[in-house]
């Protein structure tokens, strides 16, 4: 059976993400490390400031509801849940990151976009 280029990512991602989670830990981005770069810092917290260098290049100062599409291991979308007391809808494009990792808040929530309702 021939697998469509969306099934091929899809168990791409299955794959290798436990790899990548154990690399680069929830927050699969490579981090910020200040305007130069050469901000010496522990990796976490590279991601966090990227995470924050984002919200303030976006204007964001609140969120009750976070959708995030391709969270990945859903990393960011926790991050934001916690800083906002928000509500977050986070849908990976693996099938395996399905549902929400153990430690999970309750307003945490996985889905799949083809199973997101269109308003």
């Amino acid at each position: 059976m021939t697998s469509t280029l969306q099934q091929q990512i899809q168990q791409f991602y299955d794959a290798s993400s436990g790899l990548w989670e154990q690399i680069w830990g929830e927050h699969m981005h490579h981090g910020y490390y200040g305007v130069a770069g050469d901000e010496r810092k522990e990796r976490r917290q590279a991601q966090i400031d990227l995470i924050e260098e984002l919200l303030k290049w976006g204007e964001v100062h609140q969120a009750e509801q976070i959708l995030d599409v391709g969270c990945g291991i859903g990393g960011s979308s926790l991050y934001l849940a916690e800083k906002f007391g928000a509500i977050a809808l986070a849908s990976p494009s693996a099938p395996s990151r399905q549902t929400a990792p153990p430690n999970a808040p309750q307003q945490q929530e996985s889905t799949r976009t083809s199973r997101l309702p269109m308003r």
